[in-house]
């Protein structure tokens, strides 16, 4: 990482940075702050800011605008608030040689020296070394760095990833924590993550550290803790913390392989790869998503074609049903019975017009999750009013189209009142889901319906007239 500016400055100036972005190499006051003073250290990346007693204030994303419809606004700030009780007043000095401050404490025989350092190699990460010395005649537990509560902007994390040793992920949603969860040697490290941004600690090997995920309030903290220290101890270590964005490139080049965290199952990874396949060449993540749209359509063209006819033959067959209903309309099990010789004579199969939707599901759930979580798509256009394709619609003119184009899908495939009014409900409902979806979720199902609609003309043609039905026996 390249090292940046360390500064000193009254709190009122530190809490936006946009004028800080473009310095480089700004002096920096090697005193201890007062009240009223904050010290800021600052990369290219990140600034992190620090207020007397030696509390993390804010830490900015100078990639990320927090309004990324706007290119000026205020960075995207990890922390939520500040003024944790009961917590040990540091004294805070920025470091004259680093990019970083010391936080010194001292008091009833217990002497704590931290030093929190932006790292020059990795980006969005800090580097803590410790040192501690019991001077007391008692045992006691030392906090080595504490999150919380959560991450700005979420209320409660979706989730907690927890990765052992053996690289194998753990994930627990945070709704799931009852008090807290208490982590010893056998993880590499533990993080909380939500939409697009994650903070994670990762500790010093065999540092004797334990890591304390507790639930307060409906927010999560994370505490790096040596607990049990005897008398007259000296300690000395280090840990790493990550705090910034779920990219791919940036999580595997932290300093522990953090890539977990975006945790995409099979379909999931081959959807997020030809997106950005797709991107790469475009430079579009809306035409990415419509391609990827139509290469899933030509890929499931066989079955779709297998849906649709099964479904014309089970059009055809409606009077002859309609006829049974009639016949057997006091006798259930000889309604069954003779349906079923039905299909079996007719060689249809009832189930068929299902088989393109229950494989599209879970692409669909696949496709649900990269374009929820893939920060790419964070304040990604498409084109005109689609500023941002990982948000809903402000218009909502993709949804109401989809709304459309599932209404003439549905049409095209009805045959009696019944099925008319479930095309109507269907449509309605669907489009009212829709409303709050993202954007890009939405072209892409819009897509999907546009091809189907084009598909089933292509295969089955226009309906055709009713002609005389088979006489049942």
């Amino acid at each position: 990482m390249v090292q940046g500016d360390s500064v000193s400055m009254p709190a009122g100036q530190g809490k936006y940075l946009q004028s800080q972005k473009a310095k480089a190499g700004a002096s920096f006051s090697s005193g201890k702050i007062a009240n009223g003073e904050t010290v800021a250290i600052s990369s290219p990346y990140s600034t992190i800011e620090f207020i007397p007693g030696g509390e993390i204030s804010h830490w900015y994303l100078k990639e990320y605008p927090k309004e990324y419809k706007n290119k000026k606004s205020e960075f995207v700030d990890l922390v939520s608030s500040t003024g944790s009780q009961n917590a040990p007043y540091y004294s805070v000095t920025s470091l004259k040689t680093e990019t970083g401050v010391l936080l010194y404490y001292n008091d009833n025989g217990l002497e704590i020296k931290k030093e929190i350092i932006l790292n020059k190699e990795k980006k969005y990460e800090v580097l803590v070394r410790y040192y501690i010395k019991n001077n007391s005649n008692y045992q006691t537990d030392v906090s080595v760095f504490k999150w919380g509560p959560g991450i700005a902007g979420t209320v409660m994390p979706r989730e907690i990833a927890i990765t052992s040793m053996a690289k194998k992920p753990v994930i627990t949603k945070g709704q799931k924590i009852k008090e807290e969860l208490k982590l010893g040697s056998d993880y590499s490290w533990v993080g909380i993550r939500q939409k697009h941004f994650a903070v994670v600690f990762v500790p010093q090997a065999s540092s004797g550290q334990t890591i304390i995920v507790s639930k307060e309030d409906q927010s999560l903290y994370m505490d790096a803790v040596l607990e049990k220290i005897p008398p007259g101890a000296k300690i000395s270590g280090e840990m790493v913390i990550y705090g910034g964005p779920k990219q791919e490139d940036a999580l595997k080049a932290a300093s522990a392989d953090l890539s977990a965290l975006i945790n995409y199952n099979v379909l999931g990874k081959a959807i997020f790869f030809f997106l950005k396949l797709f991107y790469s060449v475009f430079k579009n993540y809306g035409v990415a998503i419509i391609l990827l749209a139509l290469l899933l359509k030509l890929i499931l063209f066989p079955l779709t074609k297998i849906s649709l006819r099964s479904m014309q033959s089970m059009q055809k067959l409606q009077p002859q049903i309609a006829i049974l209903r009639e016949r057997f309309k006091n006798d259930a099990e000889g309604l069954n019975r003779e349906t079923m010789e039905l299909y079996k004579r007719l060689k249809v199969n009832p189930l068929g017009g299902c088989l393109p939707v229950l494989v599209q599901l879970p692409i669909f759930w696949a496709l649900f999750i990269v374009l929820q979580d893939a920060i790419g798509l964070r304040g990604a256009p498409f084109v005109f009013w689609i500023k941002d394709l990982s948000v809903k619609d402000p218009f909502y003119i993709l949804p109401v189209l989809m709304g459309v184009t599932t209404f003439i899908q549905q049409k095209m495939t009805a045959t009696d009142q019944q099925q008319k009014t479930m095309t109507y409900f269907m449509t309605i409902f669907l489009t009212f889901i829709f409303l709050s979806f993202p954007a890009g979720l939405v072209l892409y199902w819009l897509t999907t319906n546009v091809v189907s609609i084009f598909e089933q003309r292509l295969v089955v043609g226009k309906p055709a007239a009713k002609g005389q039905p088979e006489i049942v026996k």
